[in-house]
């Protein structure tokens, strides 16, 4: 399906657009986060690329400690959601890797940070709507 690509094509030519700095975040158990910007990222070869192939290339390049602050959202490229939250309270807890419990999965992950929760569902809903204009892929955001 390449949807890891694809999603990421569509985040990374709206923060283009809106000129705003995100990073790709992952949190230990103690909600340590570390990350590398999204820019990093943002490369042709990446958006067409097979799903583990770009999984695996965002997984190795998380090593950047950072501080969390604002909102994080969390996007499931192979079920086609995105949910908004607080960066201190985290949602889906990985029971798989218990160092990294909010890590990158094949199945999730993470950018951040926002600064209002507004902002976040306003960026994530463009994003959404670039999906289906461009790849018809529906993509559903939640926020709470």
């Amino acid at each position: 399906m390449k949807a890891w690509g694809k999603i990421l094509q569509a985040i990374c030519e709206e923060a283009r657009e809106r000129e705003i700095d995100l990073y790709i975040v992952e949190a230990d158990e103690k909600l340590n986060f570390y990350g590398n910007p999204l820019k990093e990222f943002c490369r042709e070869e990446l958006f067409g690329a097979e799903d583990v192939k770009v999984f695996k290339s965002v997984k190795e390049n998380l090593s950047e400690e950072m501080e969390g602050r604002g909102y994080v959202v969390l996007i499931s490229p192979m079920n086609l959601w995105a949910d908004i939250y607080e960066y201190n309270k985290p949602k889906f807890k990985n029971p798989t890797d218990p160092k990294k419990p909010f890590g990158v999965s094949f199945d999730r992950f993470r950018i951040g940070f926002f600064d209002e929760k507004q902002k976040a569902a306003d960026f994530m809903l463009k994003v959404a709507k670039r999906l289906r204009d461009k790849f018809n892929l529906h993509l559903h955001v939640f926020y709470t």
